[in-house]
């Protein structure tokens, strides 16, 4: 007898954790094939989010993803040459808003190992947004050798806003799970995202990632600051 997928999701969502690892390969798989068909989206972020992280196993429920294969395709746009940049979309559970946010991640991504994702982070959000929310689905940072003000006034122009670090990692995570690798991966010619979104000591963040998946923060990016190995990296919400 037949099994449907919703009854597949029920029987992975009662196993294991490495039940779950399965299934989200499985969904990986599927979303590779078809990254803008609304149930594909649905699908595979249910599958992420029901891996038990961190010693509390983590799991959130995901609703699904109720835009059209129509915006779902809207791409965004690097300033520097007019590239059409695909997006990817992935879901921000309520939980995992603002510093509360930045804290679960920690435990459940023990890797990053960074004081800003710890009980001490400073860091602070410029909005707060969860839900479906699109990022730029490109493993280097796009819109290189910009300033600050250069990149709010190409993002405002554009209907989207810099990018958080919460979302940052989230998507990070997920590209490494479809793609095998994360952003910004340190390397000799390793590029860095900054991330307007988010602000500590009242300067917005830029980020990257160490090979073994620690997340390095930076905090002194003076906002006249530009170069061919600096990015920046936006959200837009669904």
């Amino acid at each position: 007898m037949a099994v449907s997928p919703g009854e597949i999701d029920r029987i992975y969502k009662r196993g294991s954790r490495e039940n779950s690892i399965a299934h989200l390969e499985l969904r990986a798989e599927e979303f590779r094939k078809d990254p803008f068909n609304p149930e594909a989206v649905t699908l595979f972020q249910q599958a992420f989010w029901q891996v038990p992280r961190g010693e509390e196993g983590f799991t959130f429920d995901i609703p699904l993803c109720d835009a059209t294969e129509e915006q779902l395709l809207k791409p965004f746009v690097d300033i520097n040459d007019g590239t059409k940049l695909s997006p990817h979309t992935l879901y921000v559970p309520d939980e995992l808003r603002g510093k509360e946010g930045l804290i679960m991640l920690d435990k459940m991504f023990p890797e990053l190992t960074s004081h800003n994702v710890s009980e001490e982070t400073e860091i602070e959000d410029e909005f707060d947004q969860t839900g479906y929310i699109q990022v730029e689905r490109v493993l280097d940072s796009p819109n290189l050798n910009t300033t600050e003000d250069q990149l709010r006034e190409y993002f405002d122009s554009q209907g989207v806003r810099g990018q958080r670090l919460i979302t940052y990692i989230i998507a990070s995570k997920q590209m490494e799970v479809l793609k095998g690798q994360g952003f910004d991966r340190f390397s000799q010619t390793s590029r860095r995202s900054r991330l307007l979104g988010s602000r500590r000591e009242n300067k917005a963040v830029d980020a990257r990632f160490l090979p073994l998946g620690h997340l390095v923060v930076g905090r002194y990016l003076d906002r006249h600051a530009s170069s061919y190995r600096l990015g920046g990296r936006s959200e837009r919400a669904l």
